[in-house]
């Protein structure tokens, strides 16, 4: 554990440690959580960060198949992308949320991205896996803004259409907003 945690509050944030979401003891083990779980990427860890019988992965293996669908307006809240589409190696899209609810509506920061595999399938895409329980507070007419992240250098995205997807409660319902871009 010392060791790790000495790799992972160092300076020197390689894509294997940058891959690591969190670790900690478990009942027999050392706990290590991935951003992007494969055996290729717990391969990596275990030859660039470290290795240990005593390391255990948590988590289902990638990729995770998700083809859920979401609306990008209900009862005046919309979702957009800033733009359509990006260039490959980004690491930062922006969204913006407009309320014309006639209400005040509180949003947060959590999110969730996928890709659209060969296979027409959608595919969980790695993102920051701990968000900040924070409200922001939209007026009627105001508009604010989600900013999601991409991890190029622990996936290297292909050229594709994605899908962001915000969930909240409006009017006691669950709503999964859902906003579509490009990486080329």
């Amino acid at each position: 554990m010392r060791i790790l945690e000495r790799k992972f509050l160092s300076e020197d944030k390689t894509p294997a440690l940058r891959n690591v979401v969190g670790f900690g003891m478990g009942s027999n083990s050392i706990d290590v959580a991935l951003r992007w779980n494969t055996k290729e990427k717990q391969q990596e860890f275990r030859r660039q960060i470290y290795n240990s019988p005593a390391i255990r992965f948590e988590g289902k293996l990638d990729p995770i198949i998700d083809n859920r669908e979401g609306v990008s307006t209900y009862q005046g809240i919309s979702l957009k992308a800033e733009k359509p589409s990006y260039p490959l190696g980004t690491t930062e899209i922006r969204f913006t949320i407009t309320n014309h609810s006639g209400e005040e509506f509180v949003y947060g920061d959590a999110y969730s991205i996928t890709a659209q595999g060969a296979d027409g399938n959608w595919f969980v895409v790695p993102t920051d896996c701990l968000f900040t329980a924070i409200g922001h507070v939209l007026s009627d007419g105001q508009s604010g803004t989600i900013t999601a992240h991409l991890f190029p250098d622990i996936l290297p995205n292909k050229p594709g259409v994605y899908r962001f997807f915000y969930k909240d409660s409006i009017g006691g319902e669950k709503v999964p907003f859902m906003a579509t871009f490009e990486l080329k």
